[in-house]
């Protein structure tokens, strides 16, 4: 049977791998990334045995993006990366970082005290961070996987605008090359994201890593990376007061 977030991308879904899928039905009001984001670490609402930031972060699945990683900072001579969300820390451990520093943002204040406590080590850092919220440390590289599918609109362009306004140089982040249109989500739920359409209209991106950890389903995942010169100060397509009323999303 075809699992309902497949036939009906942005409905309430927690867990996006189909061998373990959960149907969350309750639906959620809260906008708070802090609210949100807690009980789902707390509750281990992604069902995970190896680590809280789901299924999605299992070692198993994330060889190729570790290895491809660690390739384009050397590549690229990345001296500063910021993981945001960094998560519990499970898979970007292994990423040959070449010796630049690491600083892993979180708006989880339990788990970036845990991975404080787990994760110690030189050039190594982890902090509070609500990155659509917050001024966003200015890094050579912003790595932000697996975030933005799970944003509403509003908290999507709040942290395309934080990471463009840090002064970084570079974003890498999800993205679904052959999603035919996006669709609005309450923060918290599921749906995959194409940001080169609209509401976000982002250019090219200067080239992806492969990242289509789930499977037979959506193997046009990836990570892009766009030069943060190249993200807008404005989306034209992007309506704040139709996302404050509750208007359906394009």
């Amino acid at each position: 049977m075809t699992p309902r977030y497949l036939r009906n991308p942005g409905e309430p879904v927690y867990d996006v791998d189909a061998r373990s899928y959960v149907d969350v039905t309750d639906a959620r009001d809260e906008t708070d990334l802090h609210d949100v984001f807690t009980d789902i670490y707390r509750t281990n609402r992604w069902g995970s045995d190896e680590t809280r930031s789901g299924p999605g972060s299992e070692l198993q699945r994330m060889k190729r993006v570790i290895a491809q990683l660690g390739a384009l900072i050397e590549d690229l001579g990345i001296r500063s990366v910021l993981d945001a969300p960094c998560g519990d820390f499970n898979w970007m451990r292994y990423v040959e970082l070449h010796g630049a520093s690491y600083l892993g943002g979180d708006v989880v204040a339990e788990l970036v005290e845990a991975n404080r406590a787990h994760h110690p080590g030189p050039g190594r850092e982890f902090q509070l961070l609500d990155f659509t919220a917050q001024p966003v440390p200015r890094v050579d590289l912003i790595v932000c996987r697996d975030a933005l599918v799970h944003f509403s609109y509003q908290h999507v362009v709040e942290a395309l605008t934080r990471f463009r306004e840090s002064g970084s140089r570079y974003l890498l982040t999800t993205s679904f090359s052959r999603t035919s249109a996006n669709t609005d989500i309450v923060t918290g739920w599921w749906r995959p994201i194409n940001l080169r359409l609209a509401p976000f209209g982002l250019p090219a991106p200067l080239q992806v890593i492969g990242d289509d950890e789930s499977d037979d389903f959506y193997d046009d995942k990836a990570l892009a990376l766009w030069d943060l010169g190249q993200i807008p100060a404005r989306f034209p397509g992007y309506d704040p007061a139709a996302a404050e009323s509750g208007s359906p999303g394009t």
